[in-house]
């Protein structure tokens, strides 16, 4: 087999030696020229397990961006009071249809 060219050999040589013995820098991916459309189109011919993965995969990214070290760990905080709270009985809970049946009858009478 023929080697590079001198081009590519030094190209290589310098990948190599910023990333550490035996480590390669992986090129960056080639632009795509998918629309948001054709992505969803070939999601949906996955199967529904991967669909939901894919999905949980997009909103954890989506909530990572926003969400800084502090701002998880102080949810993390609140999530444990209002557990505790709630195990010890000093949370008023109330039921999930109930509450969006007041709701829609709120929303309803502003219209």
């Amino acid at each position: 087999m023929a080697s590079p060219p001198p081009k590519l050999r030094y190209a290589r040589a310098w990948n190599r030696a910023q990333a550490g013995p035996g480590c390669f820098i992986r090129a960056m991916p080639k632009p795509t020229d998918k629309t948001a459309q054709d992505i969803y189109t070939d999601a949906m011919k996955l199967s529904k397990d991967e669909r939901d993965k894919l999905s949980l995969m997009l909103a954890q990214e989506n909530d990572s961006f926003y969400a800084t070290p502090e701002i998880e760990q102080a949810w993390d905080e609140e999530i444990a009071r209002r557990i505790k709270l709630m195990d010890e009985g000093k949370m008023q809970m109330y039921d999930g249809d109930e509450v969006m049946r007041e709701l829609r009858k709120i929303a309803s009478c502003a219209k």
